[in-house]
């Protein structure tokens, strides 16, 4: 009878263990989509300062439709290739100075910069001249 208890006891033991590394394995989960929730919304803010840079330059159009959809497009590459500090920075509203290139990989960032954004591509004149 004892022996009988005992196994039980084991088996109980080891079902309630599953069952903790289950929910613990959940709970890694949800830890793990609320981490790429913040980084979201960090990532939507640095596109939005990004976006409201270029905006206030206005130079990637010649509408003011053109310059937001070309700025909004550009910010969002630029999300991508941004490196640590700079979005620290950006972020905390404090100096970007002496904190090194912008981008990760400036070369990188422009080929995706012109393959995503074409618009913002320089004016290159067709080959017949018109």
């Amino acid at each position: 009878m004892r022996d009988i208890a005992m196994s039980d006891i084991s088996a109980g033991s080891g079902w309630r263990g599953v069952m903790l590394g289950l929910c613990l394995a959940g709970l890694a989960v949800v830890g793990a989509r609320a981490d790429d929730a913040a980084i979201d919304q960090q990532s939507q803010q640095i596109q939005q300062i990004l976006e409201g840079r270029c905006l206030k330059q206005g130079l990637l159009g010649q509408t003011p439709e053109q310059v937001k959809a070309n700025c909004g497009c550009l910010a969002k590459v630029g999300t991508k290739h941004l490196q640590p500090a700079w979005r620290k920075a950006m972020l905390e509203g404090s100096s970007e100075q002496g904190i090194g290139p912008p981008m990760d990989d400036q070369v990188q960032f422009q080929i995706d910069a012109l393959q995503t954004c074409p618009a913002i591509a320089p004016y290159q004149p067709n080959a017949s001249g018109q």
